[in-house]
């Protein structure tokens, strides 16, 4: 089958209906906030005690293209959700940036600063902004391009660093 010639259309209800229904319902972490790391092979929570920024940040930017997609209002709520989470947990209040992962109550974990999450979380933020009109996630935005431009940035030779660790901020 061409490429061309793939039912896009019939993944919309699949996907609207199906999948995402499924991950609002079971890969959000209610009591502690976020989402989910990963789940078992039974669809249940994995034992698992740690989340991931780019996992969180990948989840908020999925929840809000589907709420532009026409899902119903859980759509929206599950990527505030995972918004209240990230913004709640990862961000280093003392030294800026975004930690790697959290335990599942939201302590930091791994504190490093990687390049690739903030980038995940720039495109949660566009797309939470996109979706609900809110300014928080510009706000957020703002503040990782100033640590991506700063910390992370590398001012000798342009570009950026790949991680960053506690400590050498």
């Amino acid at each position: 089958m061409d490429v061309l010639e793939f039912p896009v259309a019939a993944l919309r209800p699949w996907l609207l209906e199906t999948v995402l229904p499924f991950w609002a319902d079971t890969g959000l972490d209610r009591k502690e906030g976020g989402f989910f790391e990963e789940l078992a092979p039974d669809c249940r929570p994995a034992p698992v005690d740690r989340k991931r920024c780019m996992v969180q940040a990948r989840q908020i930017a999925v929840f809000s293209q589907a709420h532009m997609m026409g899902a119903p209002p859980w759509a929206l709520e599950a990527a505030r959700h995972g918004f209240r989470f990230l913004t709640g947990h990862y961000w280093d209040r003392a030294a800026g940036g975004w930690f790697h992962s959290v335990t599942r109550l939201g302590r930091p974990l791994d504190r490093r600063k990687d390049c690739y999450d903030h980038a995940f979380v720039l495109f949660a933020m566009a797309w939470l902004f996109a979706a609900s009109g809110d300014r928080a996630p510009l706000d957020w935005a703002n503040r990782t391009v100033d640590f991506l431009n700063g910390p992370l940035g590398d001012q000798r030779h342009g570009g950026y660093y790949e991680h960053v660790q506690e400590g050498l901020l």
